[in-house]
């Protein structure tokens, strides 16, 4: 059997019933060589987040926090809902484990360097002529170009998608950049707006206090404290707040 690296859980629930099928190969079966394992727990839950999307969360929990692919694993779910007759629904969730090849040999205590390149942007008096990556969408009056991603992240692995390309998550201060996101956005995206308990104040992903931007636009009623960060909507153009942990989608940005 070839060395795929990967699992695979089928998930599905029927009026209470769980199900759960698992196939996993991490390599060529000898029967001579020891075995070493661990057991990990998956948590599939699905919820409604405050702007008014349901979404499905997975959770995947290791027993071993040692192992050097502990945090290498990967975890795709579809989630969905059928209407039956009868108002009876049946809930489908299937998740797809996928563990790298090179995460499966990783030597111990050596793990992967981790860059970061330093965000291009036009805050703070800092513009760039380099072109921008590709997808991103320029806007020369705001001297940026936005790219719109329809991926499900938690703000902070959406800010940390930003960066790994350059960019930062999108900090409006402009009436004008408030459109610009509506016109990129078909949900209501992450922006790189957050509430830092050690300073006691919201502050930018640029490091600015949210109080300096020229303009900032909160919904009404909002910041209500519900959580530390913020996503745009797109319908009301208007900022909201809520838990972190929440999904969304989001906008990168980067000076051009």
């Amino acid at each position: 059997m070839d060395d795929l690296g990967s699992s695979t859980m089928f998930i599905s629930t029927t009026l209470g019933t769980l199900a759960l099928l698992l196939a996993s190969c991490h390599g060529a079966h000898k029967p001579e060589a020891a075995c070493n394992s661990s057991t990990a727990r998956l948590v599939l839950s699905s919820e409604k987040n405050r702007s008014g999307d349901w979404v499905a969360r997975v959770r995947l929990i290791h027993d071993d926090v040692n192992s050097p692919s502990s945090d290498k694993w990967r975890v795709d779910v579809v989630h969905t809902v059928v209407q039956c007759p009868g108002n009876e629904q049946l809930v489908l969730m299937e998740a797809n484990v996928t563990i790298p090849h090179a995460a499966l040999h990783q030597p111990k205590g050596l793990p992967p360097p981790k860059t970061t390149p330093v965000p291009r942007t036009r805050h703070g008096n800092m513009t760039s002529t380099v072109a921008p990556p590709e997808g991103y969408i320029r806007v020369p009056s705001l001297h940026s170009s936005y790219k719109y991603y329809d991926d499900w992240l938690v703000w902070q692995h959406a800010r940390n998608a930003c960066e790994q390309e350059g960019a930062h998550l999108a900090v409006p201060d402009t009436e004008e950049e408030y459109n610009v996101l509506t016109k990129l956005s078909s949900k209501h995206p992450w922006v790189g707006i957050y509430y830092s308990k050690g300073k006691g104040q919201y502050m930018t992903v640029l490091g600015q206090p949210l109080s300096s931007l020229p303009y900032v636009r909160w919904a009404k009623g909002e910041p209500d404290k519900s959580g530390d960060c913020i996503f745009y909507h797109v319908l009301s153009k208007t900022l909201y707040d809520e838990p972190c942990g929440f999904v969304e989608v989001y906008v990168c940005e980067i000076a051009s």
